[in-house]
């Protein structure tokens, strides 16, 4: 200190004048001397705004030097909180192109009374302290460890590309960026004490998140560049204002993160294949970087279904540089194909390779596991095993797979907020208000089939929500009474229950009204917003239900369609509308009839070639499909015209209209005529009209009436 005194200290006396700000100069002065970091700049220019209240400030809300919690804000988090801050507030955009933070900060967030300043801070330091996987007491430091460990990928040897390592340790920040936004924006509460944590919304986010991330990264290969790109969309609409109208829901963010075409949310069916393919994947990627990429991402989820396994055993934990970082496979066994000996069932993690050596016994490859395994669990499903072959990996496969499927859930499954309402049949049959309520909060389709404890979610189930959804459902779900006497002749053709994918997804293309009706009689209607191999999920009165396609009887949807009037019959009770189909399996013809035809076409019958809109209606009942045309409206102008009839052949029922505000002439026929007025049609008699189009270009008129009943031709 006396050093510092002799040597480095200076002292300057500014007096500034009348139009002067205090901070301006010291910034100015500053920053000739020696450099300060950003947040020094923000901590100098605040206190210099307080004055005189600035001891009063610093006790009720600067934490950044004694921190009640004992959280050690070093220099690198105070820099990290303050981009995490800025960008929480302003959008994932606001650093771009090298912007220094305090510039940033008072450019855009300076305000007159700077005592909102301190305490904003202050709040958002709060929280920021909870996604610190580095403090001992946050309440998100196992949610946070993901991010952590997959940074690491750029600390080893392997760093091909360290421009990269930047863009990862950004996309930390963004992470936690997102959250302060979630939590201070949104308003969404995260708990005070450390065992109330389950019940937060706030965790259902990481694990959203990180689930969504962690399939991206086995078909994106490269580690932090595409894996958070649509999770920073989200967060550039909702923090510009895109978004803000609707309020914030887990469902809605996973809708968008699973609706993207370009960046999908890899779904169960997929990740199978991923793994199995990534051999061939591996070796067709050039880039030795993007290759480590691979592996790495390989290696961090067979480290979590390690300890996936080890927790549900009660062993102790590994952490992750503590897992070996040598992929191999089983090599003996006549009967494995390519397939089979790239299946992640037939993957292992060892300490050291074996350098190219094939192991020619099955003894050989257990001592080899034994030996450089480490002990992992995963490998000791494999030399616990008396064999090797297709049956042994298929069920490790599969073992392997339920542990990726629960850590990193479906995007259905974490659509639902917990606790659960299942409905299920067998349930249903004793009451009308069958309600199971499952403890723990989540878990996926096939997990639960296989569980010991719970069995609900199996072929049975006809529909899950939340408790939340279900209060406001229950009673506007009604029961449909006729159910139990369909079931007796459904008993023996079970295959009508089998209801193609396509029409629902048509449903959803079409934005359609849809009308579901289940095995115990529950009518449930909604809309259709996603479609699973087991399930689909529903809007219903803004409610997510989940609704499992074996448990269900009948539906139908109505679907607004275009078409075009391809035929009438001679008796002019029906006709048929040719459209284009969204579906192969749907027709590209539907029959439609007089009856059916919106109200206002008087004559009860339309022209060949006339344009017309259309609801098309899709019924499957009694395992039968119908398909029909409803509300026909043709495509008119859409107001009457007037004019006078100037020239037609009652011999071919035809002929041309003279419209007083149109140029060109209107075919008219006499079938769009009420039949009692169809002797009245003459050359010169006055009439009424609407214009409708065809596809050929030419205009006819119809719902054709006569203005002068005692019109006398010329």
């Amino acid at each position: 200190m006396l050093d510092i005194i002799k040597f480095n200290f200076e002292l300057v006396q500014i007096t500034p004048g009348d139009s002067q700000q205090a901070e301006e100069i010291f910034e100015s002065v500053n920053a000739t001397g020696r450099k300060l970091s950003e947040f020094d700049y923000l901590r100098n220019n605040l206190f210099l705004r307080a004055r005189d209240k600035s001891d009063e400030f610093y006790k009720k809300y600067w934490n950044f030097e004694n921190d009640p919690d004992d959280y050690d804000w070093s220099e690198d988090k105070l820099e990290s909180f303050f981009q995490a801050f800025l960008i929480a507030k302003l959008g994932p955009d606001i650093l771009e192109n090298d912007a220094k933070l305090f510039d940033v900060y008072h450019d855009n967030l300076k305000e007159k009374d700077v005592e909102n300043e301190f305490r904003e801070l202050e709040a958002y330091a709060k929280t920021y302290k909870h996604l610190d996987n580095e403090n001992p007491k946050a309440h998100f430091k196992e949610q946070m460890q993901f991010y952590t460990d997959l940074s690491t990928f750029y600390d080893n040897k392997n760093d091909y590309n360290p421009g990269i390592r930047l863009l990862n340790y950004n996309n930390i920040i963004l992470v936690q960026a997102f959250i302060l936004h979630l939590v201070h924006k949104k308003g969404i509460s995260y708990p005070k004490e450390q065992e109330n944590l389950d019940q937060e919304e706030l965790k259902q986010v990481f694990r959203v998140l990180e689930s969504y991330t962690t399939r991206r990264l086995l078909m994106d290969t490269i580690i932090g560049r595409y894996a958070y790109q649509q999770i920073i969309n989200y967060f550039r609409q909702i923090s510009s204002g895109d978004l803000s109208n609707s309020e914030f829901s887990i469902s809605k963010l996973v809708e968008n993160l699973a609706e993207v075409k370009t960046r999908k949310w890899i779904p169960d069916v997929e990740i199978k294949n991923l793994f199995q393919n990534s051999r061939r994947r591996y070796i067709r990627i050039y880039s030795p970087y993007f290759q480590v990429g691979l592996r790495f991402t390989e290696r961090y989820i067979f480290y979590r279904i390690e300890n996936w396994m080890r927790k549900n055993d009660g062993k102790e934990l590994l952490n992750f540089n503590e897992f070996p970082d040598k992929l191999e496979r089983i090599q003996y066994g006549k009967d494995l194909n390519h397939s089979m000996w790239n299946s992640i069932g037939n993957t292992i993690f060892c300490q050291r390779g074996r350098g190219g050596y094939t192991i020619r016994s099955f003894d050989d490859e257990k001592r080899y596991l034994k030996e450089e395994g480490k002990g992992l669990l995963i490998n000791k499903m494999i030399y616990d095993c008396p064999k090797w072959g297709k049956n042994q990996i298929e069920n490790r496969e599969k073992k392997l797979l339920k542990g990726f499927q629960e850590i990193w859930p479906e995007s259905w499954v974490l659509m639902i907020e917990s606790p659960l309402i299942v409905l299920s049949y067998e349930e249903s049959r004793k009451s009308w208000v069958p309600m199971i309520l499952l403890d723990p909060p989540s878990m996926s389709y096939e997990e639960s089939r296989e569980s010991s404890e719970i069995n609900t979610l199996d072929k049975s189930t006809l529909f899950v929500c939340s408790s939340k959804s279900w209060q406001e459902l229950d009673s506007s779900i009604k029961i449909v009474d006729h159910v139990r006497r369909k079931q007796l002749r459904l008993q023996q053709q079970s295959e009508q229950l089998n209801i193609k994918n396509e029409f629902f997804k048509f449903a959803r293309e079409k934005k359609a009204a849809v009308s579901l009706v289940t095995r115990s009689g529950h009518l449930l209607e909604g809309m259709i917003k996603d479609i699973y191999k087991d399930v689909i999920c529903m809007e219903i009165k803004e409610h997510l239900v989940i609704v499992f396609k074996t448990g269900l009887l009948e539906f139908e949807f109505t679907a607004k369609c275009y078409g075009v009037v391809k035929d009438w019959g001679p008796n002019d009770l029906y006709g048929s509308i040719e459209y284009e189909s969204l579906s192969r399996v749907l027709p590209q013809e539907i029959e439609v009839k007089s009856e059916f035809l919106d109200e206002s076409i008087l004559s009860g019958k339309l022209l060949p070639n006339v344009k017309v809109n259309f609801d098309l209606n899709i019924v499957q009942k009694n395992g039968h499909l119908q398909f029909q045309a409803h509300n026909v409206k043709p495509i008119t102008t859409g107001r009457f015209h007037r004019g006078k009839i100037k020239s037609f052949r009652p011999e071919k029922g035809s002929g041309f209209l003279e419209p007083d505000d149109h140029k060109e002439d209107i075919y008219i026929n006499k079938s769009q005529v009420p039949s009692e007025d169809r002797n009245l049609l003459k050359v010169g008699q006055q009439v009424e009209f609407n214009i409708a189009e065809t596809i050929k270009g030419q205009n006819v008129a119809i719902n054709v009436t006569i203005l002068n009943t005692h019109f006398i031709p010329t």
